[in-house]
């Protein structure tokens, strides 16, 4: 069975929030076996794992911290096992609005591997999370593997779809510079709710009416669908294991993604 991993020596990362706006340093540092992914917030702490597991149409949340899905995303992909991750506010950076920044700092820090062994969680069923024509299924397999798809209407998105084998490579160069989007006439409603303060297109994608408003366009034909599938592993990464299963995905969201691994398995 594979050992756990953690970090060799800590990194740094800055940027702004999402949604609170606010500036953020985020200090990944070393975790102890069995540790798991920690966040420190004023000197307390925060497993990362089902108990503390909330969020909704627009973020993943563990206790206070919210928008944790794209750094979980690179933690999980890169299979780092044990880590702390101090923040200075509530809100994990936004960075770029993808998981690369996180990738790259995770690769500068380097892992190491620790005595203890890594769980792994096998299903011996199906387990199914969906409504209003959405869906997202977990079924026995003996690799993590995603088959993604969502279906918006217009030209700009459409329909796509993304089918892939979960490892670092694959991760690294396929879901992660993948990032988060939205609707440029969906932003002055979403900001006086109180959301996406620090929103701009410096880190997240801004569909228009005819056109991407992003001046550099996108990273990928695909890139919504490749952002969802991101997104997802972000959730899996609050199990109490590494999951080995077929995910298969058809216009989910956090909210489903969070159903389907509170499904398969709460901490005990």
């Amino acid at each position: 069975m594979a050992r756990q991993t953690t970090l060799k020596k800590e990194t740094r990362l800055s940027g702004v929030g999402l949604h609170c706006g606010k500036p953020v340093e985020l200090v990944m540092k070393p975790g102890k076996p069995g540790s798991g992914i920690v966040f420190s917030l004023g000197g307390k702490k925060i497993r990362a794992g089902l108990k503390k597991a909330g969020g909704g149409l627009y973020s993943l949340r563990a206790g206070p911290v919210i928008t944790i899905e794209h750094l979980l995303a690179a933690v999980y992909a890169l299979e780092l096992d044990n880590v702390e991750l101090e923040l200075s506010a509530i809100e994990v950076p936004i960075l770029d609005g993808s998981s690369l920044p996180f990738v790259f700092a995770i690769e500068k820090a380097g892992l190491r591997k620790q005595a203890w062994s890594r769980k792994e969680i096998n299903l011996k069923d199906v387990f199914v999370a969906g409504r209003d024509g959405r869906l997202i299924a977990a079924s026995p397999a003996k690799s993590l593997s995603l088959l993604c798809a969502i279906d918006f209407p217009g030209p700009l998105i459409g329909r796509q779809i993304i089918e892939l084998e979960v490892t670092p490579r694959n991760f690294k160069k396929q879901l992660a510079p993948a990032r988060t989007f939205g609707w440029e006439e969906q932003v002055k409603e979403q900001r006086r709710a109180g959301l996406i303060k620090g929103a701009s297109l410096k880190n997240a994608v801004f569909f228009g009416k005819k056109s991407v408003k992003n001046p550099e366009g996108l990273r990928f034909k695909n890139e919504p669908v490749r952002h969802k599938a991101l997104d997802i592993l972000g959730a899996l990464a609050l199990l109490p294991g590494r999951l080995n299963a077929r995910i298969t995905a058809y216009r989910s969201g956090h909210s489903l993604d969070l159903e389907l691994i509170q499904k398969i398995g709460g901490e005990k």
